[in-house]
């Protein structure tokens, strides 16, 4: 992968996280997830298809399942304590991009723990 690629890929992840962000920001709870889950889906989707790409795999599988739980709720489905799970991920996800210590690996399994069903 070459530098420039590498540095774009990071700044459009930057990017839709900072979006989920500005959207969290104006969220209190699950309800408030569940009105917003079509933007947030459409950010989760680009940051499950890009970050391997850019090398951050741990953050493409978490919003991989992230996605197929959005995918839900936009038609219909509710989950119990989503917000905290995407406010969480997203926190996390931005560590790890600017190189800090974080815990996507773990958030990931708290989620496919609460939500196997779900993930298939």
């Amino acid at each position: 992968m070459s530098d420039e690629f590498f540095k774009i890929g990071k700044e459009e992840l930057d990017k839709d996280l900072n979006d989920i962000q500005k959207i969290l920001d104006q969220c209190n709870d699950d309800n408030d997830i569940m009105k917003n889950s079509g933007d947030i889906q459409k950010k989760t989707h680009n940051i499950k298809g890009l970050s391997p790409m850019v090398g951050f795999e741990e953050i493409g599988i978490l919003f991989t399942n992230l996605d197929k739980l959005l995918k839900q709720m936009i038609d219909g489905k509710k989950f119990e304590g989503i917000f905290n799970l995407v406010r969480d991920s997203n926190t996390e996800a931005q560590k790890s991009i600017n190189g800090k210590s974080c815990e996507l690996n773990s958030i990931n399994q708290a989620l496919k723990s609460k939500f196997s069903q779900f993930l298939d």
